[in-house]
């Protein structure tokens, strides 16, 4: 396997920008209508995929996981849509040379099975965007400066039991070509504490080539 351990969603908010993660206990709040409930679950999806996290205590306990950061903060993208964050994401021993970069896209549903998804997107110029989360204000994104990741969107559920999303990609929807990979998929569950992240690739005879074997890396909240 390759050193490529999480494709990372992964995962905008502007209160886990704060540092003050919000809980599902307004949903009873908004009442019946489906379409406001829809969109109180997508900012918080949004808002508890902001933030700093790493991998630094999974890392430690088993030597088959690395230690990765991930960073999510919310920029400014009104062709793209309302809820847009940047992810960066590195091996904690090489902070400044990411290995990948994404714009995610939230949107809301109000179907019965998803409460939200992401839309992903790639960016042209990834080097420009290094260290963006550390800037005081936010940038803002076109449609030039971004390529859909077409497939590669992650539809999510709400369980109320739980208190978390869970979701992953939609079967071999997403195209990949590391270490001779045909499709990747992405296994999520998402809290206010961190999440989850359980990414593969696979190639046409559906064997796994890259990603973590024995199950998802742990990001921690920081």
């Amino acid at each position: 396997m390759s050193r490529l351990p999480v494709l990372c969603l992964p995962l905008l908010g502007l209160s886990l920008l704060a540092g003050c993660p919000t809980t599902g206990d307004d949903d009873d709040a908004v009442g019946p209508d489906l379409d406001a409930l829809a969109a109180v679950r997508a900012d918080r999806l949004t808002q508890w995929l902001a933030g700093e996290f790493n991998s630094e205590a999974q890392s430690l306990s088993d030597p088959n996981y690395w230690d990765i950061q991930v960073l999510g903060c919310a920029v400014l993208a009104p062709e793209l849509g309302q809820r847009v964050l940047y992810i960066e994401q590195a091996f904690m021993d090489d902070l400044a040379a990411p290995y990948r970069q994404r714009i995610y896209v939230v949107e809301a549903s109000s179907e019965d099975e998803v409460s939200a998804w992401t839309t992903v997107y790639a960016l042209t110029d990834a080097n420009a965007a290094i260290g963006l989360c550390d800037q005081t204000t936010r940038p803002e994104f076109s449609e030039e400066d971004v390529e859909l990741r077409d497939g590669c969107g992650v539809q999510v559920t709400w369980s109320s039991t739980e208190q978390e999303f869970s979701g992953g990609t939609v079967e071999d929807e997403c195209a990949s070509t590391i270490n001779d990979a045909t499709y990747a998929t992405s296994d999520v569950v998402i809290g206010p504490t961190g999440f989850t992240s359980w990414d593969r690739g696979f190639d046409g005879n559906d064997e796994q080539v890259w990603g973590a074997v024995d199950g998802p890396y742990v990001f921690d909240r920081r």
